[in-house]
């Protein structure tokens, strides 16, 4: 029953996103909103409109309001109400322009209703490092501070055509898998809602896009990833009375796994811009997906690769997860680090 119930949502969200995206076009042309190319950081040659996000967040909401019960997930409400704080966030955005620091602030306000009232939030490091059990004064801030991550990470890798919504069905389709698995339906059906939105999009945005989702769809994707994230922790800590065989084991490093590639284009992306002295939230060509284009990929074949090395590292990091956090995660650095030096070394074998 439960599975006929994921099939129909699914179905549900993805036939909404589906049927709104055309009148979605016509209104754009209507009203002019369209994402501008720069030829520069913008890799599109001609105006695109940028509100696919705005299908996606209510295709998403009325597939939650339709089949999540209110006792499905405790204070699902406020996940919600966080939700509509992001989609508001990112439609000013992509209408009117928005600074960078009212941005980072009505993240902080929609995770901390997340964080404190709904009690998403990580609560303990698993031994990794030595630290067990997360004081509430150090839970609070660093889930805060994780979910923000997270939440960027996803806008800054939608940079092309197919791209980020690509990534999002992979990590939606696994996440809504294992929480199916785990018998947490609530969890389930939220990352396959999603995923049917995602899924409804992406014919639009398979390049030749014919829309983008903007910052409206990327922060909401990012958002609902970055707490499926970290419920997908939780309910998998060990516990010697609650929860002594977790369904996953070394579930922080897993969890890194699974968002590997929007986190390391984020992060190299970042520290290059710091170590240039420059802002890291400096719009330039340094993203993974610049890389690729200039190497003469394709968007068809960028926007397939990346959510297909997305998988790669979600499937590793689930085949061994017996190995302990630290030793995966320490792993995960190791391939970062040497990812990052490998592209700069053939960008410098480009410029020579």
């Amino acid at each position: 029953m439960e599975l006929a119930k994921l099939i129909l949502l699914l179905c549900t969200s993805f036939g909404f996103v589906w049927f709104a995206i055309p009148t979605l076009i016509k209104v754009a042309h209507n009203g002019n909103f369209f994402d501008q190319p720069d030829h520069v950081r913008k890799v599109h040659e001609t105006s695109i409109p940028n509100i696919g996000g705005v299908a996606i967040f209510f295709g998403f909401l009325f597939s939650c309001i339709i089949f999540l019960k209110a006792t499905a997930i405790e204070y699902g409400n406020f996940l919600l109400g966080a939700s509509m704080i992001i989609f508001s966030m990112g439609i000013r955005d992509d209408m009117l322009g928005l600074n960078a620091y009212i941005k980072i602030g009505l993240q902080l306000i929609a995770s901390f209703l997340v964080v404190y009232f709904a009690n998403v939030r990580i609560d303990s490091l698993f031994g990794l490092f030595g630290v067990g059990i997360l004081p509430i004064y150090i839970s609070i801030p660093f889930s805060i501070f994780t979910i923000i991550v997270i939440t960027n990470s996803i806008n800054l890798i939608d940079g092309i055509d197919g791209l980020a919504a690509n990534i999002g069905i992979v990590i939606c389709a696994v996440y809504g898998i294992m929480f199916y698995d785990m018998g947490q339906p609530g969890w389930s059906r939220i990352a396959f809602a999603l995923c049917g939105a995602l899924l409804g999009f992406i014919k639009f945005n398979f390049a030749p896009a014919k829309i983008f989702m903007g910052d409206t769809g990327a922060y909401i994707v990012g958002f609902i990833l970055a707490i499926l994230t970290i419920q997908f922790i939780e309910l998998n800590r060990f516990d010697t009375i609650s929860n002594p065989t977790p369904y996953i084991k070394s579930a922080p490093a897993v969890g890194i796994g699974f968002l590997f590639v929007p986190l390391f284009d984020t992060l190299r992306a970042f520290s290059i811009r710091i170590a240039s002295g420059k802002s890291p939230f400096f719009a330039d060509r340094q993203h993974l997906h610049h890389f690729l284009l200039d190497k003469h990929w394709s968007h068809r074949q960028i926007s397939l690769f990346l959510p297909a090395l997305s998988l790669f590292f979600i499937v590793l990091c689930l085949l061994l997860q017996e190995i302990g956090s630290f030793t995966m995660i320490t792993s995960l650095v190791l391939i970062g680090v040497a990812g990052h030096f490998t592209i700069q070394y053939l960008k410098g074998k480009n410029e020579n």
